[in-house]
């Protein structure tokens, strides 16, 4: 984990949050964020508490919000609570920027049935992505070529792999694609081989706040990551990421600008 130093270290201007579960953050670091410069904060449900806790939040000054069931979720997830949930995306649809976070977990898919059950979950969420036309936040742990090769049959989808795991070669059939990368703070040799190894313009920043006992403040520490690693000066790959965050999660300025941010 990078070191957290000082405030001023951590201040870049105008950057944004790609992913991160505001709902389990104390209100008083998502406003410590919002002062040091994270105008973008995409929040993200992971089942039926947080997504009506996500849903919330929507209009507040520099939040937007996206809504999904995640694969550890989707388990034990009953098909009635699993169609509350497509509803609430169907119903939702004006007042969110993505499907998220959803996608496959094998690190806690014990049997055949728990992998088999996910995929059947990450299908559904990704046909209600293309019914809406939005873009996904997708969730891959041990898992990313078999979400690669179901993210195959949705061409037409503005896909976002968040927390990127994987190697050189899965970063550039990635960039192949079209689609992006989000990096996060911590570092890892293979994840630095996979910045080095893309375009800039592919790369969203996040923290996964609260992860790792993280908040929204942090993805300043990733911007820093990406520019030591590509050799980009840090204000530059706040900038570069924030526009690829507007871009992918089809924001416009207004609510940041109202916001006096």
């Amino acid at each position: 984990m990078i070191q957290r130093e000082t405030a001023k270290e951590k201040t870049v201007m105008k950057a944004a949050d790609a992913h991160c579960h505001l709902f389990d953050v104390d209100p008083l670091a998502i406003d410590s964020a919002i002062m040091a410069g994270v105008r973008i904060m995409v929040t993200n449900g992971i089942d039926t508490r947080t997504n009506m806790q996500t849903l919330s939040m929507h209009g507040k000054a520099g939040i937007y919000c996206a809504i999904g069931v995640h694969p550890n979720s989707s388990v034990a997830m009953t098909d009635e609570e699993l169609n509350f949930n497509l509803g609430l995306i169907r119903s939702n649809s004006a007042k969110i920027v993505g499907i998220g976070e959803i996608g496959l977990d094998y690190t806690t898919a014990k049997t055949d049935a728990d992998k088999k059950r996910q995929a059947s979950v990450f299908k559904m969420m990704l046909d209600a992505a293309a019914t809406v036309r939005k873009p996904v936040s997708v969730h891959s742990r041990e898992a990313l070529p078999d979400v690669f090769r179901i993210l195959e049959s949705y061409t037409e989808l503005v896909v976002h792999l968040h927390f990127f795991e994987g190697k050189e070669a899965d970063a550039r059939l990635a960039q192949r694609r079209g689609y992006y990368i989000s990096v996060p703070y911590l570092k890892s040799a293979q994840r630095a081989e996979a910045v080095r190894a893309i375009d800039i313009s592919n790369m969203m920043v996040e923290s996964d706040s609260p992860t790792a006992g993280s908040t929204p403040s942090d993805v300043l520490f990733a911007v820093e990551l990406v520019s030591a690693l590509k050799g980009i000066d840090a204000a530059r790959v706040a900038d570069i990421t924030f526009e690829n965050t507007k871009r992918l999660f089809n924001i416009d300025g207004s609510r940041f600008m109202r916001s006096g941010l």
